[in-house]
Formats: structure tokens, sequence, C-alpha cells
């Protein structure tokens, strides 16, 4: 009986051995390389960047990789831009693409603030073609390559432009009973122009109690506009027509009062003017975008949208068109001035007008 329990005792030490030996293992499967490609070409820009990356993966801390540069990047990139026509085929221009350092990042999960990115430069992109980025990363370990339209025709309304031409956010009484018309931005679709965000940015000037000054801006933007509103309209390929987002009185003054505060050592503010900003993305962009919004949906799994291709069949990233469109230093009509000097939301914030209508005025600059 002695021996059969000592025999016992003995497996019993040798399995809890063999499983604690088990228990040694790593929580990650096997490693392969992704490719992560982030490229959006502004036609307005001449120096381009995309970013090429790729995923990583470690047994310690991946807090720790995400912050060490050599992890996020391949070891060997060779990559171009070709430009093609409309039906793919190449136009004869290509740009080869070559690495730099730049500075734009705050500290953060990731490696920073100096990141590398890779560039090209051409100052006359023509927005009726297309491009083609292609990539042989680690001597031909991987290959990616990536198409996109570019956006082009994207046009304001020519009153903009008109000598005079003034913006109205006020009636004459809007303070007295709360009417505010509203500001109607319009303009000419880009070619292949998909998603646009309109913006106003609002700017003036401080003078202070030592007579210095300095000039300063706010940015409001309006909702996103989809090129298709009606859903019964047929499709638009060239992306040709017209979008009014706007902007209401009320809600300009608003956004002033709850950005701009009461200061004792402003003397005065004075109205400088007012710029429109559109930014316009096209189908990639726009795709990317709607899918890789947050859910409200109590699902956890979404999709992934890329438009990289990859030779291991696997990728993330966009490779897309964004386009920005100025039209600066637009001006206030009287009653909007007055109302920012003097209306109910603004009245506080010590801004007058130099505006020669309002020279009997309180409120006129000194």
């Amino acid at each position: 009986m002695y021996k059969k329990n000592v025999v016992y005792l003995y497996s019993v030490l040798f399995l809890l051995a063999f499983s604690s030996c088990k228990t040694d293992f790593s929580v990650n499967g096997p490693y392969e390389r992704i490719p992560i490609v982030m490229g959006l070409i502004n036609t307005n820009d001449t120096t381009h960047y995309i970013k090429i990356t790729r995923t990583f993966l470690g047994d310690g801390d991946n807090n720790v990789y995400a912050n060490i540069p050599d992890s996020n990047y391949f070891d060997v990139v060779d990559a171009k831009i070709i430009e093609l026509n409309t039906d793919n085929t190449p136009t004869g221009r290509e740009w080869p693409l070559h690495d730099t350092i730049v500075t734009n990042k705050e500290d953060g999960l990731f490696y920073g603030p100096e990141q590398k990115v890779y560039v090209f430069n051409e100052t006359n992109l023509d927005g009726t073609k297309k491009l083609k980025l292609v990539a042989d990363l680690d001597e031909g370990k991987y290959k990616i390559d990536a198409i996109t339209n570019l956006t082009s025709g994207f046009l304001y309304n020519s009153q903009y432009s008109i000598p005079g031409f003034t913006l109205g956010f006020a009636y004459g009484e809007s303070s007295q009973n709360n009417e505010y018309p509203n500001a109607r931005i319009t303009y000419t679709q880009a070619l292949n122009g998909k998603l646009y965000l309109t913006s106003i940015v609002f700017r003036w000037r401080e003078t202070y109690t030592d007579l210095s000054t300095k000039e300063f801006s706010i940015k409001l933007d309006d909702n996103e506009v989809l090129e298709q509103k009606n859903s019964q309209a047929p499709e638009n390929t060239d992306g040709i027509g017209k979008e009014t987002p706007s902007f209401s009185g009320d809600e300009l003054y608003k956004f002033i009062k709850e950005k701009i505060k009461p200061d004792a050592n402003v003397v005065k503010r004075e109205f400088v003017g007012i710029d429109f900003v559109t930014t316009i993305s096209n189908q990639e962009l726009a795709t990317y975008m709607e899918i890789s919004k947050p859910q409200s949906s109590i699902a956890e799994t979404k999709p992934n949208y890329t438009n990289i291709n990859s030779s291991n069949g696997k990728a993330l990233g966009i490779f897309a068109c964004r386009q920005y469109v100025w039209h600066t230093n637009l001006s206030l009509n009287a009653n909007s001035i007055k109302e920012l000097c003097i209306g109910q939301y603004t009245n506080d914030l010590g801004f007058c007008s130099s505006l020669p209508v309002h020279a009997s005025e309180p409120f006129f600059c000194n």
C-alpha cells in the first residue's frame, strides 16, 4: 500500500510540474507585417506627403513598442507616384518618393514628435487625372499599390468677388426680435468631389492698453454635405452641381461669445474679415470616413475599408484626395457690425465699428 501511495504521489508531482511548464506561453499569434498607408493628395499643394508604416507585435507591452519608431517602419521603402489618364493608362509623368523627417505630432501613444514620411514635389498636378502609388517594401518582401482620382473645378459663387459685397448675419433689430438671417454659401461642385465641409473663419484684431495689437481667428464648421442629397436623383458622375451650406447669424454670434472672452487689458476689438474654406473629399476618402465613424449601435465589430492593394492580401489605410479651397477677406454689412458691437450676445466683448455709417454711434472706433 505504501509503495502505491508513493507512486501516486510522484505521478501527481510530475503532472503538476508538466502543467506548470505548459502555462508559460505567448499570448501573441504568428506575426506578419501589414502595410499601413495614409496619403491624402491636395491638388492645391506643391509638396505632397505620404506616410508608409507597418503593424508591429511583441511579447512585452505593446504601448512601449508603439513609442519606438523602428517598430513602425519598414527597413527599405522604394516608392513612386505615377500619373494616369482616366482609363488608367500612364500619362508619362511620375515622381519618385523620398523620405524626410517631419515634426508635427504631440506626445501620445505613438512615437513623436518626429516622424518619417515620404514626399514628392509637384506644383502643377492635373485635377482631371488619377494618381497611382506603387511601392516595393523590404526589398520585394511586400508590394503595395493604390489608385485615386483627383478633384478640380470647385468654384465659389462669383458674387463674393464683387467689390463692395458684404455678408449679412443680422437685421437692424435682430437683438430685439431675436430674428437673424441665414448666410448661404453657394458654389459649383468639384469634379470627383463627393463630400464637402464648409467652414467660416472669423478674424479680428485686438488693441491693448500698451497700444500693441494682435490678430486672431476662430473657425465655425458647417455639417458635412454629400454630393447626392436626393437618393432618387440619377448618379452625378462628374460631380458638377450647386450646394448651399448656410450659417445663421444667431449661430455665429453665439459662437463668437463662446470663443472670445472679455479682457480688461483689451482697449478695443475690431472686425478684420471673414474667410470661407471648403474641404472636398473624393469618393475613396468619403467612404473611408463613413466606415471609420464611431458606431452608436451595440455591435462592436465594424468592417475595415482600404483601397490599398498588397501582395500578401493585407493592408490598411487610404490613398485618396482631399482638397482645401479658400475665399478670403469678406466683409460684414453695417447691421452685422452693429450686432457684433452691441448685440445681445457680444455687447460685452469690446468690439467697435470703423464704418463711416456708424461715425455718430457710441460704438464707433476712436
